[in-house]
C-alpha cells in the first residue's frame, strides 16, 4: 500500500471516530432535554448538599465532554500534520512531520489527561463534602420528634457573592447555623494525634496544619442568617453558629459564641441553647421553608 493509501485509511478512521463520538455526545445531552411532567411551579426543599449535588452533576457532564475530547483531538493532531505529505515536495521532510504529528499528539493527550486530573479532583472533593453534608444532617434528624425544623443548604448572597449555609436547626433552644467540614485524615506532624482537630477560637489545629477558613465561614453565616431573620421578622434573634467536622475528634470548648463539634455531640448540645417560645419557632420555620423551597422536581 502506496503512502496515499495509508492516508486515507488513517483519514477515514479519525474521521468515522470523531462522527461517531460526536453523535454520543449529542444524544448525551439531547437526553436530558424536554418538558417535566409535574411542571416547574411545583418545588422540593433543598436536601443536603444540593450545592454540592448539582456541582457534582455539572462535573460529571464536563468529565464526559474531556473524555470524548481525549479520544478525538489526539487523532486529530497526528493526522492533520500527516496530511500535509499529500504535497509531493513535503515528502522530502517525512521524517520531520512524521516527528511533528507525533509531537501534536503527545501534547493533546498530556493535555486531555491533565483536564480529565483536574476534573475528576475537583469531583472527588465535592464528594467528600456531599459525604460530610449527609452524615451531619442525618445525625440532626433525631431532632425532629422534638419540636426542632431542620434545613439544608439554605442560598444566601453576600456583597456580590452567593453562598450557601449548610444546615440551619431552629426549635426551643434556639435558632442554629451548623457549617460542616468534612477532611480527609493524614498522618499527624511530630508524631501527633492523627485524630483530633484542636480549636484555639481563630484556627482549626489538624494533625497537619493550621486553617482559620472555616472558622471565619461558620461565624459569618450566622451572623447573615440573624440580618436575614431580622430583615423578616423585625426582630433580632440570636443564630449560633455551630462548626461540624464529622469523623473526627474535636476540643469542644467553646471560643466567643462557636464550638467545634464531631456529628455525634451536634444534638447534645444544639438541646442546651437559650429557650425560644414556640410562636417564634414557627414563624423562623416558615421564613426557612420558603427561603429552602427552590428545588424544581426535575432536579
Amino acid at each position: 500500500m502506496n503512502l496515499l493509501g495509508i492516508l486515507i485509511a488513517i483519514a477515514f478512521y479519525v474521521v468515522t471516530m470523531v462522527l461517531f463520538l460526536g453523535a454520543v455526545l449529542l444524544a448525551f445531552k439531547f437526553s436530558r432535554k424536554g418538558r417535566h411532567p409535574i411542571g416547574k411551579d411545583v418545588k422540593l426543599l433543598r436536601q443536603p448538599g444540593e450545592g454540592l449535588r448539582q456541582r457534582i452533576e455539572a462535573i460529571d457532564e464536563k468529565l464526559v465532554d474531556e473524555l470524548l475530547k481525549g479520544l478525538m483531538l489526539p487523532s486529530l493532531a497526528f493526522l492533520l500534520p500527516l496530511l500535509i505529505l499529500l504535497w509531493p515536495p513535503a515528502l522530502a521532510y517525512f521524517s520531520t512531520v512524521i516527528s511533528l504529528a507525533g509531537m501534536a499528539y503527545l501534547l493533546s493527550i498530556g493535555y486531555c489527561g491533565w483536564s480529565v486530573f483536574r476534573w475528576g479532583k475537583q469531583r472527588r472533593d465535592c464528594q467528600l463534602g456531599l459525604v460530610g453534608e449527609r452524615i451531619v444532617a442525618n445525625e440532626l434528624e433525631s431532632l425532629k420528634p422534638k419540636g426542632y425544623h431542620v434545613f439544608h443548604d439554605a442560598p444566601a448572597q453576600g456583597a456580590g457573592k452567593a453562598f450557601n449555609l449548610d444546615h440551619i436547626v431552629v426549635g426551643p433552644s434556639g435558632l442554629f447555623c451548623i457549617e460542616t467540614k468534612a477532611r480527609r485524615k493524614y498522618a499527624a506532624r511530630n508524631g501527633g494525634e492523627d485524630h483530633k482537630v484542636g480549636f484555639d477560637g481563630e484556627t482549626l489545629i489538624w494533625p497537619n496544619g493550621r486553617d482559620g477558613g472555616p472558622v471565619r465561614q461558620a461565624r459569618n453565616n450566622a451572623e447573615w442568617l440573624e440580618r436575614w431573620i431580622c430583615q423578616r421578622l423585625g426582630r433580632r434573634i440570636v443564630a449560633t453558629p455551630l462548626l461540624a467536622i464529622p469523623g473526627w475528634y474535636t476540643d469542644e470548648k467553646p471560643h466567643g459564641n462557636l464550638r467545634v463539634l464531631s456529628q455525634k455531640r451536634l444534638g447534645y448540645h444544639i438541646q442546651q441553647g437559650l429557650k425560644l417560645d414556640a410562636n417564634t419557632v414557627n414563624l423562623i420555620a416558615l421564613q426557612l421553608d420558603s427561603l429552602c423551597r427552590d428545588v424544581p422536581c426535575d432536579g
